[in-house]
Formats: C-alpha cells, structure tokens, sequence
C-alpha cells in the first residue's frame, strides 16, 4: 500500500529517451522506491514492449518537517496553538492527552 499511495501521489514525468521521473515527498519513499527499481523497470518494460525505459527518483526540496518527530503533547499544543477550540473540547470531554 505505501508503494501504490507513493507512486499514486504525482504522475511521473516523462523525460527525453524514454525516462520517468518519480518525485516524492520523503527519503524513506525513496529509499522503498530504489529497493523496488529493478521489479518495476522490468515489468515496465515488458509491459510497454520498450527495453530502453529507465527512471529517476527526484525528492521534493519542500520536505515539511513542521510535524516530524513531535510528542502527542507537542502535535495537539500545536494544532491547539491553530485553533483554541481543541483546549475546549478536550476539557469537555474530561480527555486527558497521552504524553
């Protein structure tokens, strides 16, 4: 499922001399695409009867880091922080944030 939803994301570009260009939003996407490379240059190529096909991996230079690596205490002060509402609503329903 994370292959189909990174690959799903953007259509691929096609490059002069039959190359694709994937670009993704993560190294860890790129890291799982590489792993897969040669399964899906092979099947693509068999598929599209064209054995001159090859593919690059571009990542995204906006990698959003805003949200990686937060504490469930850091994630809901930071989207109450957006919206004050949520300090509300957690009092409310007598929640109690894991930390």
């Amino acid at each position: 499922m994370g292959m189909y939803a990174t690959l799903s994301k953007r259509l691929p570009v096609l490059k002069p001399n039959f190359e694709l260009e994937f670009t993704i939003d993560s190294s860890v996407q790129k890291i799982d695409l590489d792993n897969e490379k040669p399964s899906l240059l092979s099947y693509l190529r068999k598929e599209l009867n064209n054995y001159s096909i090859s593919f690059s991996v571009v990542l995204t230079e906006s990698e959003d880091t805003s949200m990686k690596y937060l504490s469930g205490r850091d994630r809901f002060l930071q989207m109450a922080e957006k919206n004050d509402s949520l300090h509300r609503l957690r009092e409310q329903l007598g929640l109690d944030i894991e930390y």
